[in-house]
């Protein structure tokens, strides 16, 4: 090798090591580094990240942890009222996450100006705006993104799962020309167990033993309001047979009228953009639960919470 080719890897070297210990004293949890090349072309219909920033040459991702109290607070029973879930899940878990997601879209906006400062283009993409509607996707996925950046890993309930959290983070991430060393999908295959807790304990059975089997819009029966709307009944075949989400959710009206309740379940996702009203699998992932009872030597009844 060179000594201009040594020299130069040396730096990027040392660069990555800088900005990644940058990102840490920012307060973030967890940073890695994903090549472009490996989320262009993403098969959920996300834009490429040459898209949104051409001659981009690193994606930077970094996690926020969710406090292991906030995500483990007893939900109310499915015949409970929404306006319990509105003051008990609302006030705790949904104002820890929507705060998370505020703090990562402050977070990637600082990050973006500092590569800027440091001479290298660069366009933040937040936790969890913008979104297409018509396809449920944001500008690239974050979940692929920490993937491809050794952050964690997919597991079959379709949640990214870090070693050191499980499934309690939020992501945000920063599309730069910065020449950062790649981390690349180190963890893939060695975070999800397989367990067959988040199958077990998914309501709308969208859960199965592969991603692959993953049914999304099964999941999104749940994460709605239906189920709980409708005290508990499963998604309809018409409703996860749907070609196209934008048809699955002209069938709203027709559910609204049929159980009422399910009114005030949107009301809450429309008043806290995105209110998620199911959050079995990722209260329930073993992974979590582990991170959550080594860190407080935990071994209370909590795990069985609904």
């Amino acid at each position: 090798m060179d000594d201009k080719k040594e020299n130069g890897i040396r730096c990027r070297e040392s660069l990555t090591k800088k900005v990644k210990q940058d990102v840490l004293d920012m307060g973030l949890d967890l940073v890695g580094v994903a090549d472009p090349k490996d989320l262009d072309g993403s098969p959920d219909g996300h834009s490429s990240p040459f898209r949104i920033l051409p001659g981009a040459r690193a994606i930077l991702v970094f996690a926020m942890r969710c406090p292991h109290g906030a995500v483990e607070t007893p939900h109310p029973p499915i015949d409970g009222t929404p306006e319990e879930l509105e003051a008990v899940h609302g006030g705790i878990y949904f104002t820890s996450y929507m705060s998370m997601n505020f703090k990562l879209m402050e977070h990637a906006l600082n990050i973006a100006n500092y590569l800027e400062k440091m001479g290298y283009k660069s366009a933040p993409v937040s936790s969890t705006l913008g979104r297409d509607e018509t396809r449920w996707v944001g500008p690239i996925s974050l979940r692929r993104a920490a993937q491809q950046a050794g952050i964690g890993e997919i597991g079959v309930n379709s949640l990214l799962l870090t070693p050191e959290f499980g499934p309690r983070v939020r992501l945000a991430a920063v599309i730069t020309t910065a020449p950062l060393v790649i981390d690349g999908p180190k963890l893939v295959g060695k975070v999800c167990t397989k367990c067959g807790a988040c199958t077990k304990h998914c309501p709308t059975q969208a859960v199965h033993d592969s991603l692959n089997t993953f049914e999304r819009k099964k999941c999104i029966w749940g994460a709605m309001g239906l189920y709980k709307g409708s005290g508990g009944q499963l998604p309809p075949k018409e409703w996860y047979e749907s070609e196209t989400i934008p048809k699955m959710m002209s069938l709203m009206p027709k559910y609204i009228e049929m159980y009422p309740r399910i009114k005030h379940y949107r009301d809450l996702s429309v008043k806290y953009m995105g209110y998620p009203n199911c959050l079995e699998c990722y209260l329930h992932c073993t992974v979590g639960k582990e991170a959550s009872r080594k860190a407080f030597n935990d071994d209370g009844d909590w795990r069985d919470a609904k």
